[in-house]
């Protein structure tokens, strides 16, 4: 394994190189294709966004809560709209949720596995805020919290209508379906009910957005594809090398009555020692590179959580080590082909 130093290099650089492609591969569908998930699975947890076509009082939000009846598990009513955020020199058109109290059970609010306290006026950063009619709000942020799929400002009602002076209109709901009902039946109740302009099923638009993603199999495939190309690259011309300039060696090995399969023991084992290593040296590179490549996909509305998955590396090893194995079945025939008595005469 260690008798040529440059052969060792170029053969460790190759297989790593083939094992970095692998996990920016995965990589990449770890990061990209889990975003449906993880925003309706792990911070918008509520089934149904319902939009009413004017304000709903306390009286107007009993009637559409009766009418729901027992299959919705709960209903918070919101002020939802679109507002230009400006900090510094940057404004950024932004969502807004305004709530009177803790969504719990409809907006999970974290920043990694830490929790974040329902906004209020806590110190931290100013952001000046306008809504369509220009009113201006002077907000401090409390906490930044995990979203990937556009830009949410969640603000409490007591903080509107201190900067406004009057309360927020309560145009919108955020329902969560009682278990074992289905979305999409809850959805037509609500349609049919008066004042009622749009409601919205989060799972369409989950399942939506899962079908767009479904098109990085096809990255997926090509990078394997790619890594695979390399290996069979490296590994074949290195051991066509290795086989030839030690022709004699093999020829002697089976001269002694060595099967086939002890010869290319013998030669081709050290392919796969060669191949752990470089296997080894690649997922770091491989880490490096997929963020490296993350760090270029730069869309305005969408974030990307940079990750790799344990099963991913694990893969990626393990694809790297069958590459190796198949370029060794394709090298026994030039093992087995190998004349004894021609490649034993003496140069002489």
């Amino acid at each position: 394994v260690f008798r040529y130093k440059k052969r060792l290099l170029m053969m460790v650089l190759g297989i790593g190189g083939c094992t970095a492609l692998l996990v920016t591969g995965f990589g990449i569908n770890d990061s990209i294709a889990n975003l449906g998930n993880d925003k309706f699975g792990r911070i918008m947890l509520y089934d149904l966004s319902v939009s009413f076509t004017e304000n709903q009082t306390e009286e107007d939000q009993t009637t559409f809560t009766d009418a729901l009846g027992d299959a919705a598990d709960s209903v918070r009513f919101v002020h939802q709209g679109s507002v230009d955020v400006a900090y510094g020199d940057q404004t950024k058109q932004v969502n807004l949720i305004v709530g009177d109290g803790a969504l719990d059970g409809c907006i999970d609010l974290h920043s990694g596995d830490e929790a974040i306290d329902f906004p209020g006026l806590n110190v931290g950063d100013q952001v000046t805020v306008y809504d369509d009619a220009m009113q201006r709000m002077e907000l401090t942020v409390s906490g930044v919290f995990d979203n990937y799929i556009y830009n949410y400002l969640i603000v409490h009602a007591d903080s509107v209508t201190s900067q406004w002076g009057e309360a927020p209109e309560w145009n919108a709901a955020l329902v969560n379906c009682a278990e074992g009902v289905d979305p999409h039946s809850l959805s037509a109740t609500a349609s049919g009910l008066d004042g009622v302009s749009n409601v919205t099923v989060n799972q369409d638009v989950r399942d939506r957005f899962d079908n767009m993603m479904s098109s990085l199999n096809y990255i997926v495939i090509l990078v394997v594809v790619c890594a695979a190309a390399l290996a069979f690259i490296v590994l074949y011309n290195l051991t066509n090398i290795n086989i030839t300039e030690r022709i004699r060696e093999i020829a002697t090995v089976k001269v002694l009555g060595f099967t086939l399969r002890e010869t290319a023991s013998y030669a081709l084992s050290e392919n796969l020692v060669l191949s752990a290593i470089g296997a080894l040296v690649g997922l770091p590179l491989g880490k490096a590179l997929h963020a490296f490549v993350m760090a270029q996909i730069k869309v305005d509305m969408v974030i990307f959580d940079v990750r790799v998955t344990a099963l991913s590396f694990c893969i990626s090893v393990v694809l790297t080590l069958l590459f190796a194995y198949l370029v060794n079945l394709f090298m026994l025939r030039k093992i087995d082909r190998i004349n004894m008595a021609e490649s034993l005469k003496t140069i002489e």
